[in-house]
């Protein structure tokens, strides 16, 4: 009986409601302007409900935290939460690193001191920390490390402070040893002593790191020269470059290297680096017709074919091959590759075809990039190295057969071992 009553009760009032809306043709008890405004707020609704939501955004006029639907906008405080989470990574990152740091020390029985210096370091590298964080933040336990006197000079130039650094009044400039018999008992004990643990450290970084100490003692040119050998290894030409300068400008002739030798290593320092007009330049000044060193020939020829000299390069190629009867099919090899590459198609198919039997019936660039393939495959078996000699015929053999996977694979493994950063660029799409 209630659900009954209950029914009745909402049919009426649902009667009542729809009788109080303002009729089409006027029969209604609102007014004339009542019923021109409900039919104004009804044709809006509609207009807006037909709108879709990218007009409804581009035709807005609210600006500020909300969208055009008036709900309002948290892209910014998605940018806070998306920097806070790389924070945190960052933070994680760190922490994993000093936990890594830690557990290192405690493995390798490492105790914080000066005695143990570079196996702190080495630790830290190990670890993950770069070269700089680990000197700032481990430096004091560096044997050569001084601390800084505890006070300053205010404005008017008083020293403020316990520790006023001494001073020593016409104190006459230090001379530099320019032979080891300048040096006194206990300096030449120890140059000698360091370059003895030059010869047995066992990494790179302590190489550097005792020969660095060494030359504090005595600017031996031959320890510089050796040195700037340890920073392209490690892959800081720059540091290798002012080596090599000073190395050059050294008053100490006896033990320093010849000045071709300086030259050809700063020259290859540009090279790796990718500066191929220095690196002309300077390959140019040590560089001659009857060349015989196999890497100077052909870390000039590279110079020279990545500036498109390529007329330069086939002539490098020829006077190679005049005068090192020892390497003359590679020099032919090049030499017909680079005229190939050039569309001198017959030139270099009669130099091809005196090396290496040629299939008219099969493509010339191809049959010579194979070739090419070939001997870099035996070189790298005879002398178990990887030089600019292998890249830059790979170069070639890329350059005729651009869509060799083999070769653009084996030009990447060589050019991230050389650490030819900008070159392994090139060849990374390929080979995804």
């Amino acid at each position: 009986m209630i659900q009954f009553v209950f029914i009745i009760c909402s049919i009426l009032c649902f009667c009542a409601e729809i009788k109080a809306q303002p009729g089409i043709d006027g029969n209604s008890n609102y007014s004339q302007q009542q019923q021109r405004n409900a039919r104004e707020w009804a044709e809006k609704e509609r207009h807006y409900n037909s709108m879709k939501p990218a007009s409804r955004s581009s035709s807005s006029i609210i600006s500020g935290n909300y969208n055009s639907y008036g709900w309002a906008d948290y892209s910014r405080m998605n940018e806070i939460n998306a920097a806070t989470k790389r924070i945190k990574a960052r933070e994680d990152e760190y922490n994993a690193k000093v936990q890594k740091m830690q557990q290192l020390l405690k493995e390798r029985n490492i105790v914080l001191s000066k005695e143990n210096y570079n196996q702190i370091m080495r630790a830290g590298l190990d670890a993950g920390f770069s070269e700089y964080y680990i000197s700032r933040t481990y430096g004091n336990y560096d044997p050569n490390y001084k601390p800084a006197p505890d006070g300053y000079y205010d404005w008017s130039g008083n020293y403020i402070g316990s520790a006023k650094p001494a001073t020593i009044a016409n104190e006459p400039a230090r001379q530099k040893p320019k032979s080891l018999n300048d040096l006194s008992s206990s300096q030449r004990q120890n140059f000698e002593g360091l370059l003895i643990k030059v010869k047995e450290a066992g990494d790179l970084y302590s190489k550097i790191s005792w020969s660095e100490q060494a030359l504090k003692v005595f600017e031996d040119p031959r320890v510089q020269y050796d040195l700037a050998i340890l920073y392209i290894q490690k892959g800081d030409y720059i540091k290798a470059r002012t080596m090599l300068y000073d190395c050059g400008r050294n008053e100490i002739a006896s033990g320093r290297p010849p000045l071709r030798e300086i030259t050809h290593q700063e020259a290859y320092t540009y090279l790796i680096e990718s500066y191929y007009e220095l690196a002309e330049k300077k390959y140019f000044a040590i560089y001659s017709e009857e060349e015989k060193n196999k890497e100077i020939i052909c870390e000039t020829a590279s110079a020279n074919f990545h500036i498109g000299d390529y007329e330069h390069v086939y002539d490098i190629m020829k006077n190679a091959n005049e005068n090192n009867p020892e390497n003359k099919n590679l020099y032919t090899l090049a030499g017909s590759a680079i005229l190939a590459i050039d569309s001198s198609f017959t030139h270099a198919e009669k130099l091809f075809s005196s090396i290496a039997p040629f299939e008219k019936e099969k493509d010339l660039k191809k049959q010579i990039a194979k070739k090419l393939y070939d001997e870099v495959q035996t070189y790298r078996k005879l002398t178990g190295k990887i030089t600019v000699v292998t890249v830059f015929l790979l170069d070639l053999a890329v350059m005729l057969d651009p869509k060799n996977i083999d070769y653009r694979a084996e030009r990447y493994d060589s050019n991230a071992f050389l650490r030819r950063s900008k070159e392994t660029t090139i060849d990374e799409p390929f080979l995804k």
